[in-house]
């Protein structure tokens, strides 16, 4: 008999498929039910986990119900890394699971966990990178880690098929572009974004060379208006603008977009997440805020560029009440001494590669 597995994705886009590999070798001895934290996500999952149960959690006394009525009992109930957090604090303390396990907060010395009652709490190893920290949760319901060989391409190869289908092509020389926004809700997130100009001149210069024959810039629902910047800038021809609202924030359509393209460009990201999770050739830029060995995108063909800094990492593990206040005191330091040229020789070093 399977055993019963309710998996808690409740961080953001990033964070939740960095747990995809766990959740496709749960597949494999358990009965799952997996819980978002936005109905964006909802059909996204379904696609990539044949035979979860996907409920979405708003907070809502309804879907608090929904989840409790189908869960009240399940064996296990597991929080991966960036989902253990106050916002499910009340799922936990009236669940009657038999073992709740999951990732402390890298700050928090085991408190916020404790408060929450989880039975066991994992400290992430910030050497490895979180999709594997995830897997570590195996060992506590099948008591051994999957395959070494298994990478994160093996894991990406069924994602990409699920997600968009076997056959599915892209377009040869064509760059995908998600530079992010300067306007990004909170002061953390605004710290990870390199400067929408630099993208432009990155992208001018390898348009230039002949690298690329067409650009699509993606443009999120709090990105800046880079319509208006590319024609104030007088930028470049040959770029389309792709807007968030006219997918209708459908994550799949999405992941189609991105897999059309030979090549993905973008701040460290959800966005840029999913690229990875699709296999497409990518470079990623990553703030010294950040633990790239860590949080960085995964997979073979993707490249990080990075300034190492002797401060980097300090924002790993903060609260999101935190990450709203917070204040680097070196200027940013970390991202703006990435440079253009550092960008392109990624872009072009990787596409050749």
């Amino acid at each position: 008999m399977n055993k019963k597995a309710t998996i808690f994705l409740t961080s953001g886009l990033g964070d939740n498929l960095l747990a995809l590999p766990l959740l496709l070798e749960l597949e494999a001895f358990a009965d799952l039910y997996v819980v978002v934290n936005d109905p964006a996500y909802k059909r996204l999952f379904e696609k990539c986990l044949e035979n979860a149960k996907i409920s979405v959690y708003n907070g809502s006394l309804g879907s608090l119900a929904a989840i409790l009525k189908d869960n009240f009992k399940n064996d296990y109930w597991l929080y991966p890394v960036g989902s253990c957090s106050r916002k499910t604090r009340l799922l936990n303390l009236i669940s009657f699971a038999d073992k709740k396990y999951g990732f402390t907060s890298l700050n928090s010395e085991n408190t916020w966990q404790a408060e929450i009652g989880l039975d066991i709490c994992l400290t992430p190893n910030l050497a490895k990178r979180a999709w594997q920290n995830n897997l570590r949760l195996l060992t506590l319901i099948d008591e051994k880690l999957p395959d070494p060989g298994r990478t994160w391409d093996y894991y990406s190869g069924i994602l990409r098929e699920r997600m968009i289908g076997k056959e599915y092509k892209n377009k040869e020389k064509s760059l995908f572009v998600h530079a992010g926004s300067r306007k990004y809700p909170g002061k953390l997130e605004e710290l990870k974004r390199w400067p929408l100009e630099k993208y432009i001149n990155v992208t001018r210069a390898l348009l230039g060379k002949g690298l690329f024959d067409s650009v699509t810039y993606f443009v999120g629902p709090d990105d800046d208006n880079i319509e208006d910047y590319l024609k104030n800038k007088d930028a470049v021809k040959r770029i389309e603008v792709l807007k968030a609202s006219a997918l209708g924030e459908d994550l799949l359509l999405l992941a189609q977009k991105i897999a059309s393209h030979s090549y993905f460009l973008g701040n460290d990201s959800g966005v840029a997440h999913l690229a990875s999770v699709l296999g497409v050739p990518s470079t990623v830029i990553i703030s010294g805020i950040c633990e790239p060995s860590y949080v960085g995108q995964s997979g073979g063909r993707t490249k990080l560029v990075s300034f190492p800094v002797e401060c980097g990492g300090c924002t790993v593990g903060i609260s999101h009440e935190m990450a709203l206040k917070f204040n680097c005191r070196f200027d940013n330091k970390c991202v703006k001494m990435i440079t253009e040229d550092m960008v392109k020789e990624s872009v072009l070093g990787n596409r050749n590669g």
